[in-house]
This record gives structure tokens, C-alpha cells and sequence, in this order.
């Protein structure tokens, strides 16, 4: 095994050390001079963290302002230490170090805008939060003064050899650490803000470097075992996320450059794995069989006889063997690859990303069986957080694919209204344009398999907090041929049911027509009917732009919305 792997193996044995028992921080605070005005505005403060395994999910709570200004909250940590981040009305933010106890957080509404040092810490890691700004201060000024380090460093730094861009990294992480250092000359001592900033110098210096060998296609070598050393230590911040996140972009590459090329086209398990799975999801096995099963994982091939066996027993194991194979299946390279705490962790953050493509009873079918298989108690923790998060809507996820749906669209939860049919695609969704005239609607084509989309629709709640209660978002969800398929339950049935959990789990509050590829074929749009693509229509039923903004850009979708509602 390549030793940089075999140190990524033990580096990531760490996590049972950097993820303590679960505990939480009590954050309170008040929130000084708060007017009636700002208080009709932002009657809340939103506090969040990270989760190790999604760079995209995070946990947040929200403390309720009460007159005086003054709030509490409570929010369970999975790490020993971790970055918090402050978020009040969209207004001010703020990013902080909490660990288990309390921590209280006051700010003056009157010097909101006016002072880079706005917030004021006290409690646990209260002189590193209090020190924290001064650090940025410096920091900012030596990247100021050292631009190619600083505001430039990207400019070269993807083009040099691969000695020259560990030169540059090191250069600009000693950089960061004179900033630290500056700090501590003047007397703001604190172990917590020294170990928070050494976390983050370290863990971009690694991030840059995977980033660096995914960009210029080369393999990292012994050499860079340091630069994994802290992967699963604390504090946990967004800079570790990142750098998990892109430590399994290059696990996931090396793992199929690794892999042999008479597995990489392979369509089943290995006999071994599925033995393995057989024993673990069929019962009752007789003595005989259970024998023959040990054997086949010891020996890894089967004669006739076995693989006639090892065909009947599996057909025995039902919806939960078959989905866990398929997930098996699918991350076959990673299967190979590795072992330990860094399977772990990429299997759990493979499921965690692809929780949109199972449905209730396969998602609790794979939590159980990982959660099962894995021996660190920071992941668990880190998994069973994302799905209690993934399932919490679980009860309105089961209305919604009970739903009997027609051409008309149905309300089936409050303000979410589904439909589908077997007609003429674009004659079906005129039909339903028709049904809101004098009402501006916003069009949005996706398709839940495309991240982009995805991307956009999360902007989907603040875009709709902008915009005049009458205006229609009319959503086309656009299947892809290649991934289609017929069953006896209907065309896509299986797509149609993942597509109504998607939109009950994001909240997609609208009108939703799922269109097969069949429709999507049938649709005459002067432009391409794509996911991500987006049309304005006038209250007059006519099209104000066959070619919007996307959610994304908000201040420009509302503008274009405003002026069609006008016309």
C-alpha cells in the first residue's frame, strides 16, 4: 500500500480522539440598544455549524429575540472544540469557537455597520473569540503587503512544479503565522486561538495540495505523509470540511486509478462481498449453508454448485440486501481501496451526498447497515445527524407519495401542489399556464440529479421572501432518457416517487408537474427545455422572458419578476 495512504489510515484513527462524547454549548447574549424597527426585521439570530461528512449541510438553531434584546440558545457540538457561525437578519455575521459550557455574546444594534469588532465574547474560548478580529486585521495586512501570497497567490500557484507549489505554501501558511505571532507580541495570549489558527494554516496548506494534484492529474507521494497528520483532529472548522471534501475527490480518483482494469467495468460484487452480505441479511441460514458461505468469503471463487446456492440465498435477502449491494456496487473503488476509519468516512459521506436517490426504507436500509459496520464514534455521530436531519419529514414524505395525482395540480401539503399526466407535454403545461392568468409566474426547468440545479433551488425560500405573494413559481421537472425507466407501476414510477420527497424534504413550496423525457421531448420552447433554464410569463399569459435569471442571481430574478407583474 502507497505510505501515504497507509499514514491517511492511521491520521484518520484520530477522529475517535478529536470527537469526544457529544456535548453541547449554551450560547446566550443580548443584543444592545435593539429598536423596534430592527427588532420587526429580525425578531431572531441564527447560529450554525458544520457536519465533517457534507460540506453543504450544516446544523442550525435559531434563539428567539426577546424585548430587552437579549436571546439563548443551545447547540449540540460533535466535535471537542468547533467554529460557530452568527448569522442576525442577513445583517451581521460572525464566525466564533465554541466547546462544551457556556459562551455569551453581546453587540451593539447602534454600532452595527460602524466597527470591524462589533461582537464581544465571554465564558469558554472567550480571549480567542475576542482576539480573533485582531488576528484578521493583521493577517489582512500582511497579505496587503505580500500580494503574491495574498490576493495573487492563485494566479501562480497551479502552474509551478509540484516542489514549487509546496515552496509557496509554505511561504504563505509562515505568513499566516507572523500574523498569530504579531498577535501574541502584544499580549493577547490564548492556547485556543493559537490551536484554531495552526488548524486553519494547516488544513488549507493540505486542501491547496489535494486541490493541486486533482488540477495537474499527479499522485501525492510519502513525502506529503505531514500534510494529513491533523485530518481528524479539532477544532472542527470550515477549512477541515473543505479539506475532507477534497481529500475524497482525490481518494476517489486514486481509488479508480488503482483499481484494476477487470473490475472497473465489472457489473456485480465480487462473490466474496456478496457471501459476506448474504450472511448478514438472510435468516434463518441452516448450519450447511452458513459453511458454505464462510467459504466462499475464504476462498473468493465459487464452483456451479456454489453460485447456484449463493443465487437462491441471495433472492432470499429482499429490498434491504438488494439496496445496500447496489450501494456496495457503486462504491466498489472506494470498497478496495481502503479500510478502516477512512472507508468510514467515505462511504458515510458517499451516502450522505446521494441521500436524494433513496427512498424512506432504502435510506433507514443503509444507515443501519453503516451504522452498524463502523467502529468510529465521531463518524456515527456525524452520520446520525444527517439522517435524523434527512428523515424529519418523514411523515409528510409518506402523505406526499400516497397522493393520487392528476393533470390538475393537487395541493397534497400546504402551499406544495403536484400534478402529472400522460398528455402532450407542451399542451399540458400550457394547460396549466392557463390556470394562473393574472398572476406572474416564474418557470423553473430542473432536474434533481443536476447539482447546478440544485445550487439554484437552495436560493428558491429567499428569492420567494422578495417577491409579492401572488406571483406563481411553476416548477418542470425534466427527466433524462438514459436514466429512464418503465415499470409496472408506470413510466419512471420509481423517479416519481424520489421526486416528491425531494420537494417535501427542500420545502419546494410551489406548483410541480413532473415531465417524462417523452414530454420533455414534446416541449417547444424557442430555447432548449434544460434543467436550469427559466422563463418569465406575464399575467397575460404571455412569456415576459424565455431566458431569466436564475435563482441565484435574486436581485435580478425580482426585477425582471416586477416588471412583467407591471405589464
Amino acid at each position: 500500500m502507497n505510505r501515504f495512504f497507509a499514514s491517511l489510515l492511521l491520521a484518520c484513527a484520530t477522529f475517535q480522539v478529536g470527537y469526544a462524547q457529544q456535548d453541547s454549548v449554551v450560547i446566550k447574549g443580548k443584543i444592545l440598544n435593539l429598536n423596534g424597527k430592527l427588532y420587526r426585521q429580525a425578531p431572531s439570530i441564527t447560529f450554525s455549524r458544520n457536519n465533517i461528512l457534507a460540506a453543504s449541510n450544516e446544523l442550525s438553531v435559531n434563539a428567539d429575540l426577546q424585548p430587552d434584546g437579549s436571546f439563548r440558545a443551545s447547540l449540540p457540538l460533535l466535535a471537542a472544540s468547533e467554529e460557530i457561525y452568527l448569522d442576525y437578519g442577513g445583517q451581521v455575521f460572525t464566525t466564533f469557537l465554541a466547546k462544551a459550557g457556556e459562551l455569551e455574546i453581546t453587540f451593539d444594534a447602534d454600532s452595527m455597520f460602524k466597527t470591524a469588532r462589533l461582537f464581544r465574547f465571554r465564558g469558554v474560548n472567550a480571549n480567542a473569540n475576542n482576539y480573533y478580529p485582531y488576528y484578521l486585521d493583521q493577517e489582512k495586512k500582511l497579505f496587503e503587503a505580500n500580494r503574491s501570497l495574498g490576493a495573487d497567490f492563485e494566479r501562480s500557484f497551479w502552474n509551478q512544479g509540484l516542489q514549487g507549489a509546496k515552496q509557496s505554501l509554505l511561504q504563505r501558511g509562515n505568513l499566516r503565522q507572523r500574523a498569530l505571532t504579531a498577535l501574541l507580541s502584544e499580549g493577547k495570549q490564548s492556547d485556543e486561538l493559537s490551536e484554531w489558527v495552526n488548524s486553519i494554516v494547516e488544513d488549507e496548506r493540505a486542501t491547496f495540495l489535494m486541490e493541486y494534484s486533482l488540477a495537474n492529474l499527479i499522485e501525492l507521494s510519502a513525502a506529503d505523509d505531514a500534510d494529513v497528520k491533523r485530518f481528524g483532529t479539532s477544532p472542527l472548522t470550515y477549512q477541515k470540511v473543505m479539506r475532507v471534501n477534497r481529500f475524497r475527490e482525490y481518494a476517489t480518483r486514486s481509488a479508480n486509478i488503482r483499481m484494476p482494469q477487470s473490475r472497473r467495468n465489472a457489473s456485480s460484487l465480487p462473490v466474496d462481498r456478496i457471501a459476506r452480505l448474504v450472511l448478514r441479511y438472510v435468516a434463518p441460514l441452516t448450519s450447511a449453508e452458513t459453511d458454505k458461505l464462510n467459504l466462499i468469503v475464504q476462498k473468493k471463487n465459487v464452483d456451479r454448485e456454489e453460485l447456484d446456492l449463493l443465487s437462491r440465498l441471495y433472492k432470499r435477502g429482499g429490498a434491504a440486501l438488494a439496496t445496500v449491494a447496489s450501494f456496495e456496487r457503486n462504491n466498489t473503488p472506494v470498497m478496495e481501496a481502503y479500510e478502516g476509519p477512512t472507508r468510514e468516512l467515505l462511504l458515510a459521506a458517499a451516502f450522505a451526498d446521494d441521500f436524494f436517490r433513496y427512498d424512506l426504507d432504502e435510506k433507514a436500509a443503509l444507515y443501519q447497515d453503516l451504522q452498524q459496520n463502523m467502529q468510529n464514534a465521531g463518524l456515527k455521530r456525524s452520520l446520525a445527524e444527517l439522517y435524523r436531519m434527512e428523515v424529519k419529514d418523514s411523515a409528510d414524505i409518506r402523505l406526499a407519495e400516497k397522493a393520487a395525482l392528476t393533470k390538475i395540480p393537487g395541493e397534497v401539503l400546504p402551499g406544495i401542489w403536484l400534478a402529472q399526466s400522460n398528455m402532450n407535454g407542451k399542451t399540458w403545461v400550457e394547460d396549466v399556464q392557463k390556470l394562473y392568468l393574472g398572476r406572474p409566474v416564474y418557470v423553473v426547468n430542473w432536474d434533481m440529479y443536476s447539482d447546478a440545479c440544485k445550487e439554484d433551488i437552495a436560493f428558491i425560500p429567499a428569492l420567494r421572501s422578495q417577491l409579492p405573494e401572488d406571483v406563481v413559481f411553476l416548477f418542470l421537472h425534466t427527466s433524462d432518457p438514459d436514466r429512464a425507466q418503465v415499470t409496472e407501476e408506470g413510466f419512471d414510477s420509481g423517479e416519481r416517487k424520489l421526486w416528491k420527497q425531494f420537494i417535501v424534504r427542500n420545502r419546494l413550496t410551489g406548483t410541480h408537474l413532473f415531465l417524462d423525457p417523452e414530454q420533455v421531448f414534446q416541449m417547444n420552447y424557442r430555447t432548449p427545455s434544460l434543467p436550469g433554464t427559466y422563463y418569465i410569463i406575464r399575467p397575460d399569459g404571455r412569456y415576459h422572458s424565455r431566458n431569466a435569471p436564475s435563482p441565484a442571481k435574486i436581485e435580478e430574478v425580482v426585477k425582471a419578476i416586477r416588471e412583467a407583474r407591471q405589464k
